[in-house]
């Protein structure tokens, strides 16, 4: 398989990786990527936006667990709205200090500012590792130790590569799509 990857630290073939990998995105999610795009855009969420933002993170199916956190989520979904507004990280912590998944916890970071917080979950942290440090490393599995990394390392490293003109969106599609191949057995030989 020829495949692009590019150095981070240059602008060389950047646009080249998103476009390429960003056509394996395949996201199980990704059939109802309406779903995440009507919502996420809204300047003031309802109940329903928020259901329908976690459903298609899950990509299937709500378990009775992860309802329950999506509905103590929304009981919230004044102080939601009002950090869409005004983000402020001390209020965040105190209101939903609940919710033990990192990964669950950063998507709710990226429902109310989708522009500061880029969404974060093991495929784009395998692609973040091994373009910063040229090795796929293992995730952490603490979520204290996912959330540095996502506060410490993630966030900049995106946000980066968006300042040098590529989409959003495709830029965590294309960064999905390279950490899944990564991970496979293709990926593994490289």
């Amino acid at each position: 398989m020829n495949f692009t990857i590019f150095e981070p630290k240059s602008n060389i073939d950047l646009e080249k990786f998103v476009r390429f990998w960003s056509k394996y995105y395949g996201y199980k999610g990704y059939k109802w990527e309406e779903l995440y795009t009507n919502a996420i855009s809204k300047p003031k969420l309802d109940p329903q936006d928020v259901h329908k933002l976690f459903f298609w993170k899950n990509g299937v199916r709500l378990s009775k667990k992860k309802a329950m956190l999506v509905d103590k989520i929304v009981s919230r979904i004044d102080i939601v709205n009002k950090l869409r507004g005004n983000f402020n990280q001390d209020i965040f912590d105190k209101e939903f200090n609940f919710i033990k998944g990192a990964i669950w916890k950063i998507f709710l970071l990226h429902v109310i500012d989708k522009y500061r917080f880029p969404i974060f979950d093991q495929y784009v942290y395998y692609a973040c590792s091994f373009l910063k440090d040229g090795e796929m490393k293992k995730m952490p599995l603490a979520n204290v130790t996912k959330m540095k990394f996502y506060y410490e390392v993630y966030i900049n490293f995106f946000n980066d590569l968006v300042e040098r003109g590529v989409d959003r969106k495709k830029l965590d599609e294309a960064l999905w799509a390279f950490g899944k191949f990564l991970k496979s057995p293709y990926g593994y030989r490289i």
